[in-house]
């Protein structure tokens, strides 16, 4: 429903324009484009994230993906709330899914390798704790100094050793998605980042575009 994500009717009608502009824009479906934003609001609103930037990084994470905005709904459902419990900012769950879409593999591989990396970072035991020993990997530290930051270090530390690494992210999928977007020290994970960061208003400029 067009509230669910919403305090007053006023808001609902803000996160209704804002889907509204991405579906149009996409080709999306209304109704599952909503929930998906929605969706977004709830998992981030302690971050004091808002529709119209929802929907813009969302829009990056479709368009970068190369994949349909109901696809990128229905993939992210299962991720938001771990992301949200080790918190993790939406742009920076975004930056991931976009670089690790760029790194090789479907979008939909890419989503269930990130979710294998945040469950590996949730569950830290036995060697990949003793891999990480002085390092903070913490919720503390991720919501003070961000996800990437915390995983370039990670990357570093262990000096882009794969059998390092494979004893801190032990799951085939996150360890694949973890070589492909921490290559060469996290670069195209910083620079999704950077990209999302911009301030470019891309959804409008696309919208205007399909309207013209």
């Amino acid at each position: 429903a067009v509230t669910d994500g919403a305090r007053s009717a006023a808001e609902g009608l803000v996160i209704y324009s804002a889907s509204a502009k991405l579906a149009v824009t996409t080709g999306g479906d209304l109704a599952k484009t909503t929930d998906t934003v929605n969706s977004v609001l709830k998992a981030f609103r302690g971050q004091g994230l808002e529709a119209a930037r929802a929907a813009q990084v969302l829009f990056e994470v479709a368009r970068q993906g190369d994949v349909s905005i109901d696809e990128v709904g229905s993939s992210m459902e299962a991720i938001l709330p771990l992301a949200s419990q080790l918190g993790v900012r939406f742009e920076e769950l975004a930056a991931f899914l976009i670089a690790a879409r760029q790194a090789g593999g479907g979008f939909t591989q890419g989503v269930t390798g990130v979710r294998a990396v945040l469950t590996a970072l949730a569950n830290v035991t036995g060697d990949s704790a003793k891999a990480l020993e002085g390092l903070d990997y913490s919720e503390a530290a991720i919501r003070a100094r961000g996800l990437v930051p915390v995983l370039v270090e990670i990357s570093e530390r262990l000096g882009g050793n794969s059998a390092k690494l494979r004893e801190v992210f032990t799951d085939a999928r996150s360890f694949g998605v973890v070589l492909g977007v921490l290559a060469n020290d996290g670069e195209s994970l910083t620079r999704a980042l950077a990209d999302l960061n911009s301030g470019a208003d891309t959804l409008a400029d696309a919208l205007g575009r399909k309207l013209a």
